[in-house]
């Protein structure tokens, strides 16, 4: 069973107030909440996100590897440069979902504050009920047991189509009347750039940057980032080991790759920018970018 992970980032300190009154089981059920007050008004603090991200690392790294862990966010939207970093923080490990705040100071009274705060709390529980289902269609996706484009490495797989399809889908998938259509066409837009191919010599079809095979590893699953790791990677290292737009995939999952013509490079990028070292004919990368 699927646990989910709900930060909730931007709150004011009033909102947090109402929402820690709300049991975490009806915001998070059977799962982990994440709140924290945002110290600044109007615009996100510089280590707000980073606050949230610790925590929700800990969480992470408090659970078996084998046990599936999503990250659902529901965050304010100031639309301005700080929402955007705030928002990249979380990309593209999380799900997240866009809701905008009262003006909870300009309540007349101690029952029009009240109001605004119920109404908030309604529009907070819904959002996450909404990313739950989302997040279930996103799941049925990056779980599949075979190759699955959603799951291919940002920093191996050379090609900007794979960010254009993540972001798309991170950006538009929560306010789209349709998400499953959503995915599916920006899954066969990547198609169109990226077809399957088939490796010479080779029987079953895999994807490619035109530098790299990435081939599905079937039964032999050799390593996976695993938890004890975590401290000496960058905190999101492990989110993004666990999680991919909200969905959940197979923690030991990675793909083979092999070279489409002459050698593997000395090193591969890992998942924090530091170098993987490959094997002699192959080297296999995870999600996350982590060389196994």
């Amino acid at each position: 069973m699927t646990t989910h992970m709900l930060v909730i980032g931007g709150v004011p300190t009033i909102a947090f107030d109402r929402l820690r009154k709300v049991s975490s089981n009806r915001l998070a059920p059977g799962g982990k909440l994440i709140l924290s007050p945002n110290p600044w008004k109007g615009a996100y603090h510089p280590q707000h996100a980073h606050k949230l991200i610790t925590e929700a690392n800990a969480f992470c790294a408090s659970r078996p590897e084998k046990d599936p862990i999503v990250t659902l966010l529901i965050y304010v939207d100031f639309a301005d440069r700080s929402t955007t970093e705030f928002l990249n923080s979380f990309f593209p490990f999380s799900l997240p979902y866009r809701i905008t705040l009262p003006n909870f100071y300009k309540a007349s009274n101690g029952n029009e504050a009240n109001r605004l705060l119920g109404e908030f709390e309604e529009k907070v529980l819904t959002a996450s009920a909404k990313l739950r289902e989302v997040s279930a269609l996103i799941s049925h996706e990056t779980g599949l047991p075979n190759l699955n484009p959603l799951l291919l490495p940002r920093r191996n797989f050379r090609s900007q189509a794979l960010d254009r399809m993540l972001r798309r889908i991170f950006d538009e998938v929560m306010e789209s009347d349709n998400p499953k259509a959503l995915v599916e066409a920006e899954v066969s837009s990547f198609h169109a750039r990226h077809p399957w191919l088939t490796p010479p010599g080779d029987q079953k079809r895999c994807l490619s940057d035109g530098q790299l095979f990435f081939k599905s590893p079937g039964k032999h699953r050799h390593g996976f980032f695993r938890n004890s790791a975590a401290a000496a990677h960058n905190l999101d290292c492990l989110l993004n080991a666990r999680s991919r737009l909200g969905g959940s995939y197979d923690y030991c999952f990675h793909f083979d790759c092999e070279p489409v013509r002459g050698k593997l490079r000395a090193s591969y990028e890992n998942c924090h920018g530091g170098n993987g070292i490959p094997k002699e004919k192959h080297v296999n990368i995870a999600p996350n970018d982590y060389v196994v």
